[in-house]
């Protein structure tokens, strides 16, 4: 997918698409690890400069950190709040609350 965005970024027309397969990929990037997402988001950022300034930019960022911090009240703060501006698509949210629902397990283990 990323590889579709690099080429989409290159057009007037696509740009703004590449943003949301960027913000998709980095998604799916934040459930596997989150120092890969957050290599992921500096690789994106570098390619796009719309990204980068980008409220999804903003959003992945902020949740990769909280999590890298362990403040999960703030990662599902950040949820709250986007969500209030822009619908997070149910695919999103679904993979958002299995993130938290693995942070609750990682404390109760």
């Amino acid at each position: 997918m990323k590889e579709i965005a690099s080429k989409m970024i290159n057009s007037n027309l696509l740009e703004y698409a590449a943003v949301d397969v960027f913000f998709k990929c980095s998604v799916c990037k934040l459930c596997v690890d989150v120092n890969d997402c957050m290599e992921g988001l500096n690789v994106y950022a570098s390619q796009s400069q719309k990204f980068l300034d980008s409220r999804e930019f903003k959003f992945i960022d902020d949740l990769a950190n909280s999590l890298k911090e362990k403040n999960y009240e703030e990662f599902d703060q950040i949820i709250t709040n986007y969500n209030k501006l822009s619908r997070l698509e149910p695919t999103i949210k679904n993979m958002l609350n299995r993130i938290k629902e693995n942070m609750n397990l990682e404390d109760i283990c």
